[in-house]
């Protein structure tokens, strides 16, 4: 990894999830782009107004950005930040400009006191999870940043070929030292494997040769309870799950079941592309 793109919005949540964007990326020793993407509320004024109001709300984001940045590097050392603004909508901005400044990372808060997809779906969060081409980590808004040790990859074994995809957990374990427990949650442990369960863990266990991992089954009515139950008796610092994994995340976010768990961890999620 190269470079991290942080979005902030200045609420808890964004700037949280800044503050352990600049730690992680320290610790990769990577560049980070800090962006806020402005959008003038209420009723459209005159054109001279508007391009006066478009000209404050920037100056005052890039004053804001950069007293995020400097309270950063006095926290964390000298690393490398810089802040970039936008105008319009959040989610398609982002994705604009983290393909412009060819980041391998977006990082974004998360809100919320309910449950997990409560906070996640319908959010600027789920927009970049569903339409993002880059991997999308969220950072709940009391996660706080104390290395990567342990890290649960949720999965359905049936996407391992795509290593670009895995690419970025291998680089953080790697690089963490970390422990990869490899994780497939299902509604009965005496379900057989399918053949292609079967090959993609073989293909799993070539992928991450020379990273720590496990692989391991849970046997759960929900995937999100199981993934919840999992990472607590592990005590891990990261989940992450596969994205384009159609059968894993259409049922981790269209089950209706799903929608009512609450998911109380506080942990980071990465979703990868």
């Amino acid at each position: 990894m190269k470079t991290l793109l942080a979005a902030t919005d200045f609420s808890e949540a964004g700037n949280n999830a800044f503050t352990f964007a600049a730690h992680l990326a320290y610790a990769l020793k990577t560049k980070l782009v800090l962006l806020h993407v402005g959008q003038i509320e209420g009723n459209t004024p005159e054109i001279p107004q508007m391009l006066l109001s478009w000209e404050a709300v920037e100056l005052s984001a890039r004053d804001r950005m950069h007293h995020l940045r400097d309270k950063v590097k006095k926290e964390i050392g000298e690393i490398e930040i810089e802040c970039r603004y936008r105008l319009g909508n959040a989610s398609d901005e982002i994705l604009f400009k983290a393909k412009k400044e060819h980041a391998d990372l977006i990082v974004v808060g998360m809100e919320g006191e309910g449950g997990f997809l409560d906070r996640l779906i319908g959010s600027v969060a789920a927009e970049l999870g569903r339409k993002s081409n880059l991997p999308v980590l969220i950072i709940p808004k009391t996660a706080q940043f104390y290395g990567i040790n342990k890290i649960v990859l949720g999965t359905d074994l049936t996407m391992v070929s795509n290593r670009k995809t895995l690419q970025p957990i291998k680089t953080i374990a790697s690089h963490f030292d970390s422990k990869i427990f490899v994780l497939n949650v299902r509604k009965s442990l005496e379900e057989i494997p399918t053949e292609a369960e079967v090959s993609g863990s073989l293909e799993m266990d070539v992928f991450l040769k020379g990273v720590k991992h496990v692989k391991d089954f849970k046997e759960s009515e929900g995937i999100e309870i199981g993934i919840q139950n999992y990472a607590k008796e592990n005590k891990v610092q990261l989940i992450s799950i596969i994205a384009h994994t159609h059968s894993f995340w259409y049922r981790l976010t269209h089950e209706t079941h799903t929608h009512k768990l609450a998911f109380e961890s506080q942990i980071p999620l990465l979703i990868l592309h």
